[in-house]
This record gives C-alpha cells, structure tokens and sequence, in this order.
C-alpha cells in the first residue's frame, strides 16, 4: 500500500483566512439584529465563557501566525537581507495601524464639530484607504501618473479627514487621536512582533516554542498578579494584551514549522497526530486555567488563549485535511476573495455600512429579527465576499 504524500502546497491556509474572514463580517453585523442567541455575540470582560465572535480574532492572529514562514522564505529565496524584511514588515505593521486608528475614531466624530456626518467621514476614510493601498498594475505604463495621482489623492484625503476630526464638545475638544489601536492595529503590533521574533529563531520550531511558551506564561502570570507593569506603561502596552496575542500569533507559527517539518520528512500521519495532541493539550490548559480567571476574550485570559489554540489547531486539521489531502476545494471557491483580498474584503462593510445610512435605504425591521436577521446577515456577509472578488477581477485589490 503507498505511503500517503503530504501535500507540497498548501492552500487550506487561504481557505482557512477566508472563512475566518466570511466569520468576522458576520459577527460584526450581528448588534443589529435583535431576538438572536447571545452565544453567537461576544461575551462580557466579566463573563466566563466564548461567544462565536470571541473565536474570529484569535483564529486571524493564529493564520497571521501561519502565514510567516511563507511570507519570510519566498524574501529570503528571493536574495532579501533580514534587515530589508524588517523594513517591509514594519511599513504593513505601521499601514495596519493608521487603519486601525482611523476606524477607531469613527465612533467618536462629533459631526456638528468636524463639519461633516460620520458615515460620510467613514465613507470617505474608506475610499481613501482603498486609493492608497491598491496594488496598482505595473503592466499599465501609461496610467502610471494616474496611479499616482490616486495613491496621493488618498493620503491628501486621510491627512484632511484627521485634520477636520473633531470629538467631545464645544467645552473640551478633542482632536484625532489613537483612542485605541483598533482591530487592525492590534494585528499590525502582533505581526511585527511575531515576525521580528521568527526571523531571528533561525527557522527553528524550538526557539518559536520557547517564545510561545514565554508569552504564554506572562500571559498566566499577569493574570495571577505576579507581573505588574507601572500604570503608563500598562495602557501604552494595550496592544500587548498581556502577552495573548503573540501567543496565538506564535502557535500560528508553530503550526507552519510542524507542516514543514512533516512535509520534508513526509510524515503525513504524524502531522495530524502533533497538531490533535497540540490541541488537546492546549484544552487541558485552558480547563485548568479557567477556574482561576475563567474565560473572557475583552479580558485577554489565559483560558480564552488556550481554546482558542484548541480550537485553531483542530479547525485547521479538519479542512488541511478535506483540501489539501482529499483535494475538496472547489467547495470554498465561492469564499477564496475573502482570503486572497482579505484586506479588501474588510474594508468593504465599512463602505456597505455608510452607503446604507447616507442613503436612508433599510429593510423591514422583521429582517433585523431572530432566525430571518441571521439568514440576511448571512447572505449579506456572504455577497461582500463576492462582491470582494469581482473587484479582485477588475483590478481592485489592497495589499500592504
């Protein structure tokens, strides 16, 4: 009987980015709906338990994670210096963080203020967004100047949206600040991270487990109370979350290392019975840790990190082994945008969502309720995905 053959490309992490991607536009459509279970929301700081939605960023930093190896193997093959790498990751980590930081300020506009409403302030941030960090083809000499002009036209616009902001009231303004670093600046923080870490582990699964371990432990330990950071630099460190999301981003790369390892060994079976252990393990971990500070993704414990690995290495497991193994992908054709122009595909809601309210245009209010909300959010969440990839074939697609 042939020894099955482990794949040589792996495309079930694209597929794995994409439905996680699919997963975060539905969740965060749900405050909308009303009449809905409460287990598909987040939970509170307080609470001890994992909504679905406190599953998609953890699963995100976990493919983040993924994604390393690849990303820094196809530079180095390519002749690039680690030094260069780190020039081209810290650029995507500090674009990451604008976004973030002007999504953030969306809810905080004071319209009367600023001289403009918050959908259009949204809208236009978006678009703005989309001119600067579109990949412009280099095939198309001739609009070379035109391409330009639009990446310019976007920063011009993001330098006046953030001059005109205004928040607070007519006694005590506020000005465009970095509130928080956002979604997408958590992500940013987290890959730099996570990169700067793997560049100078020498490739090695050791070293990345080490590091894991090291983030992991902080993480238990500043829960337990045994690591206290003076109190400025607790809030200028948010986006550390206690050492949470290093360690998922670190378990993503762990699970690279494992693949490659089993890849060039050719130790398919072996493959999945680390990854399966490496979960159970991590929900031992998170069982134990659970009746200490119990599980809360806005409290970043140490049990949501554990089940969330938990929940990343099986998950990934499950469809590596229907895509990559048994070749089922035409299945997740309708979804690959998502994790193609994942970027892209994040952005458009923002764009749904201020079109919508400018327009006044809205459905009866029995579709924002109980199972009917839930198929709309669905298949809404579902044509955004598509929509992403009709621009991906028209040539609009972001990338950092």
């Amino acid at each position: 009987m042939q020894k099955a053959q482990i794949p040589s490309r792996i495309e079930s992490i694209d597929i794995f980015r994409a439905l996680t991607m699919l997963l975060m536009i539905f969740v965060n459509s749900l405050g909308h709906l009303s009449g809905i279970p409460d287990w598909l929301g987040h939970t509170s700081k307080d609470g001890d338990a994992m909504g679905l939605a406190d599953i998609v960023f953890p699963f995100f930093l976990f493919i983040v994670g993924m994604s390393i190896p690849f990303a820094v193997k196809s530079r180095l093959k390519k002749g690039e210096s680690k030094g260069k790498i780190i020039v081209h990751v810290l650029i995507r980590s500090v674009a990451l963080l604008i976004m973030g930081v002007f999504h953030e300020n969306i809810s905080h506009i004071n319209p009367q203020l600023s001289g403009i409403s918050r959908p259009m302030w949204q809208l236009l941030v978006n678009v703005a967004f989309i001119l600067v960090w579109n990949v412009y083809s280099d095939n198309k000499p001739k609009f070379k100047n035109v391409f330009i002009g639009l990446r310019v036209l976007g920063i011009v616009s993001l330098i006046i949206l953030a001059a005109l902001f205004r928040a607070g009231d007519i006694n005590e303004l506020i000005f465009f600040k970095p509130y928080w670093w956002g979604i997408l600046g958590l992500i940013g923080w987290t890959y730099l991270i996570s990169t700067i870490i793997y560049l100078y582990s020498k490739q090695s699964l050791t070293v990345i487990t080490l590091a894991f371990l090291v983030f992991a432990a902080y993480n238990v330990l500043s829960h337990a109370g045994l690591i206290i950071l003076p109190s400025p630099f607790n809030s200028w460190f948010s986006f550390f979350g206690r050492g949470a999301f290093a360690s998922l981003s670190l378990g993503g790369v762990m699970a690279s290392l494992i693949y490659i390892w089993a890849k060039e060994n050719n130790r398919l079976q072996q493959f999945f019975i680390i990854m399966l252990s490496i979960s159970v393990l991590m929900f031992i971990a998170g069982s134990y840790t659970r009746q200490f500070w119990g599980i809360a993704k806005l409290g970043e414990t140490p049990a949501w990190v554990f089940f969330s690995l938990a929940a990343a290495y099986s998950s990934f497991s499950l469809l590596f082994w229907v895509t990559d193994v048994k070749g089922y992908k035409k299945i997740f054709k309708i979804v690959r945008p998502a994790g193609t122009s994942t970027l892209l595909c994040y952005i458009i809601p923002y764009l749904y969502e201020s079109i919508l309210e400018l327009t006044g245009l809205a459905l009866p209010h029995f579709f924002n309720f109980g199972i009917i909300g839930l198929i709309k959010t669905a298949i809404i969440s579902l044509l955004i995905v598509m929509f992403t990839g009709l621009l991906e074939r028209m040539g609009i697609k972001m990338k950092l």
